[in-house]
């Protein structure tokens, strides 16, 4: 299995076998801590016994990007989240112009806020992207990666099934 989100907070890595030499022992050592990630997902799957490896990220963070949350949202089944969601993407998107990846858990909710804010992104001259729309995922990424004053609304499977 591949992903980008199996890991999660490290923990010791228990089920890992003991190493035969002292250089194999550094070597088991470093991989332990380095997918000690991985252990809840390992867990759940009952893959105890695979083999584990957990690479770095090529991003820079800190330089390449900016998390923005609202303190205080109404609760999702309330009448006004969809409004409140609405004035907080229009408010961040008018601080970056832009450069943005919403992510939603509710694909409906992602396209109804799509289409309603179609104007507001128009006016702006910003060019919006929502998943499940028609165009393909990986044209959507890729319109997304060349033009870096867009928005992508995208929702948990954007990098898998759609």
């Amino acid at each position: 299995m591949t992903s980008a989100t199996l890991a999660v907070s490290p923990n010791e890595n228990r089920n890992a076998a003991a190493p035969a030499s002292p250089a194999s022992a550094r070597a088991h050592a470093a991989n332990r801590e380095a997918t000690a990630g991985l252990n809840y997902f390992v867990k759940r799957v009952g893959a105890e016994s695979a083999m584990q490896l957990q690479v770095g990220t090529p991003f820079d963070y800190e330089r390449q990007m900016k998390l923005f949350v609202v303190r205080k949202m109404p609760d999702p089944r309330e009448a006004g989240y969809a409004d409140a969601l609405e004035h907080w993407i229009e408010h961040f998107v008018r601080q970056t112009h832009g450069k943005a990846f919403v992510l939603f858990t509710n694909a409906r909710l992602m396209r109804e806020l799509g289409e309603r804010m179609a104007p507001f992104f128009a006016r702006l001259g910003i060019v919006c992207l929502v998943q499940g729309t028609g165009t393909p995922r990986s044209t959507m990424l890729e319109k997304f990666k060349e033009d870096v004053d867009s928005v992508l609304f995208g929702h948990g499977q954007l990098s898998g099934r759609a």
